[in-house]
């Protein structure tokens, strides 16, 4: 029989997009384990539990919000594999989603729905929300268009997501003028559902029409926000089960004592 490996996970599971990193990672342990894990309720910010050593981990995969848990986890001295775009843990394992893919087909999506004018909508200061824009404004402008992107009027020096989403919500009377002086109609695209569903609640406040005058869109197809959203949010869906599936097996093949410079594994999206 096969020893059980000892994996600290420090994934949120308040998320859908966490969970689903979650079964991928039980999928795999399930098929080539016995693993047993160390996982629980926690926040992006929360550090590394006191009694985390005295288990004394084998591996770790983990999505790192901070240098301050980057820190914490280097001094386990075990292998780590890293899901966050951030980049805290410097010559890291890393399991991503291939960003450019899943912007690709958001544009083609709406670019496809015969719309002239297109704008992004993210949290400043967030890298992976900026890393969106980036690749939205570049695609698009292989389709001849240049797209609108609100700003905001102080770039956040928080990387958190709650903390981001705390100051887009003090935005929100910017955001809504913003979007009632674009021009109609127009595709927007927002770095993820929960900014589309901050975006839907501004062209509430100034009467803005849904999907009539604004197609929006979102990233993660979370479905429970998504069927939130009055009208129904249309979002993209990456393949975080496989994200989660992918950082299991290379985390086993790292505890196993597989050699070699760290890298970064992108994962295709599923749908738009």
């Amino acid at each position: 029989m096969s020893r059980t490996r000892r994996v600290v996970l420090l994934v949120e599971s308040t998320t859908a997009y966490g969970r689903r990193l979650l079964q991928g990672i039980s999928d795999y342990a399930n098929t080539y384990g016995p693993w047993t894990f160390f996982h629980a309720e926690r926040s992006t910010v929360d550090p590394v539990p006191g009694e985390l050593k005295k288990w004394k981990p084998e591996g770790v995969i983990a999505r790192i919000h901070t240098q301050k848990l980057a820190g914490q986890l280097r001094y386990l001295k075990v292998p780590i594999v890293d899901l966050y775009e951030q980049g805290f843990l410097k010559k890291a394992f890393r399991v991503l989603d291939n960003d450019q893919a899943v912007v690709r087909l958001a544009a083609a999506h709406l670019r496809d729905c015969g719309l002239q004018n297109f704008g992004y909508v993210g949290y400043p200061g967030a890298q992976f929300s900026e890393q969106r824009w980036q690749h939205f404004a570049r695609i698009l402008k292989e389709y001849g268009f240049s797209p609108y992107v609100f700003r905001s009027d102080k770039r956040s020096s928080r990387h958190v997501l709650a903390d981001l989403m705390v100051d887009a919500r003090r935005e929100t009377p910017r955001l809504s003028k913003w979007l009632r002086d674009l021009p109609k109609p127009i595709g927007i695209l927002t770095c993820n559902d929960m900014r589309a569903w901050g975006v839907l609640t501004a062209c509430a406040d100034v009467g803005i029409r849904v999907p009539d005058e604004i197609a929006l869109m979102g990233i993660d197809n979370d479905d429970v926000l998504c069927d939130l959203c009055n009208p129904s949010l249309s979002s993209v869906e990456p393949n975080p089960r496989k994200v989660g599936y992918e950082a299991a097996a290379l985390l086993s093949r790292l505890i196993a004592g597989s050699k070699g410079s760290p890298k970064t594994v992108f994962v295709e999206p599923l749908r738009c």
